[in-house]
């Protein structure tokens, strides 16, 4: 595969990511709130560290294996 269609696929997905953020962030419901939302942090602390480690080891593969190609 050609790397720019490699970086232009990843440009796709993060600006998809960002209107998604967006549109989430700016939701009528996100700005009303959830009272109990401050209650379960701890789990949610949790699960979000282990997303970002699962992340950052798929990257660091993918990179490993795209430079020894």
């Amino acid at each position: 595969m050609n790397v720019t269609v490699f970086i232009s696929m990843v440009a796709i997905v993060m600006g998809i990511g960002l209107i998604a953020t967006l549109v989430v962030g700016f939701s009528r419901a996100n700005k009303e709130g959830d009272p109990n939302y401050e209650h379960k942090t701890g789990s949610k602390l949790t699960r979000l560290t282990f997303l970002y480690i699962a992340a950052v080891i798929i990257a660091v593969s993918a990179f490993v294996i795209f430079l020894n190609r």
